[in-house]
């Protein structure tokens, strides 16, 4: 089973904080915090259509 987005990315972080994340790895963690980012501009969006 996958792990979460959030516990993914934390565990890359940890690696890359480290220094034993590899190319691929780094690859996964960029691409998943751009998913991140794009999930919460989203969320804001819809925040914003429904108070406004």
């Amino acid at each position: 089973m996958l792990p979460l987005l959030p516990d993914r990315i934390s565990q890359l972080g940890k690696k890359l904080i480290n220094g034993s994340i590899n190319i691929v790895e780094l690859d996964e963690y960029k691409s998943l915090l751009e998913l991140a980012n794009a999930i919460m501009k989203v969320h804001k969006m819809r925040a914003q259509a429904v108070s406004g």
